[in-house]
């Protein structure tokens, strides 16, 4: 076997699994304090730009983390761009601000970092043959 097959075997033991589990925390944060979160953020219209507020199943649940979460995360981009409210960012707790956004860059390392080191990966293989 080759190292990049070696390599692949592992992360993706890692990888997949890390996802499961992500997406598990994410849909329990979700359920748990979307009311909540989308309490503080009345005067955004980001995401109403986004499809709003969805409740629904855990596919849907996920989508509405996602698009809260990208709103928190990289909040002067959309504080510049008029998406988000000020006065809202303001008022959302630290505790539940820091939450959000680990959980959000959390998400973006497993994909981002998964897919990145498969392209790698893939370029190590053709290298090497």
């Amino acid at each position: 076997m080759s190292f990049a097959e070696v390599a692949t075997g592992v992360i993706g033991i890692i990888l997949i699994p890390g996802l499961f589990v992500w997406m598990a925390i994410v849909i329990w944060f979700v359920h748990r304090r979307l009311d909540e979160l989308l309490g503080y953020l009345t005067n955004s219209r980001g995401l109403d730009a986004r499809g709003g507020p969805c409740k629904g199943g855990p596919r849907t649940m996920l989508i509405s983390f996602v698009n809260v979460g990208m709103l928190v995360t990289f909040s002067r981009y959309f504080i510049s761009k008029g998406q988000l409210s000020d006065v809202d960012m303001r008022s959302l707790p630290e505790s539940l601000r820091r939450q959000l956004v680990t959980l959000h860059v959390a998400g973006l390392t497993l994909v981002g970092g998964g897919l990145i080191f498969g392209a790698i990966l893939k370029l190590a293989d053709f290298i090497s043959q």
